[in-house]
């Protein structure tokens, strides 16, 4: 099973840490167009839904750790991130600075 979208809540540190393929793998399940996306967390919606709870998440964060990894900083940075724009996610209070930890420990050996 392959869990690729999440909806109204945080992604966590879980199995799929290659977030440049689970983008891809994303772009691609989305250039069908679906009406309806099923979600792995959360209720199905919008695939509107699922870029704003996904895609834009996995994005925001691969680019602020590539940031943080060209400023030569380390992983306290990034568990520092400013995640504030998903806190309307659910368990985002649990699961955003070990998700940060998750995302720069996968994109510095990239």
């Amino acid at each position: 099973m392959v869990i690729l979208v999440f909806t109204e809540r945080m992604l966590g540190p879980g199995s799929a840490q290659d977030s440049a393929s689970w983008m891809r793998v994303f772009e691609m399940m989305m250039s069908y167009n679906p009406d309806i996306v099923i979600p792995e967390h959360g209720h199905s919606g919008s695939s509107e839904r699922a870029w704003a709870d996904t895609y834009n998440n996995i994005k925001y964060m691969r680019a602020e750790v590539s940031e943080i990894l060209d400023q030569n900083s380390d992983i306290q940075d990034a568990i520092n991130i400013d995640q504030s724009r998903f806190k309307y996610l659910k368990v985002y209070e649990r699961m955003a600075r070990r998700s940060a930890q998750s995302f720069f420990s996968h994109i510095e050996f990239e």
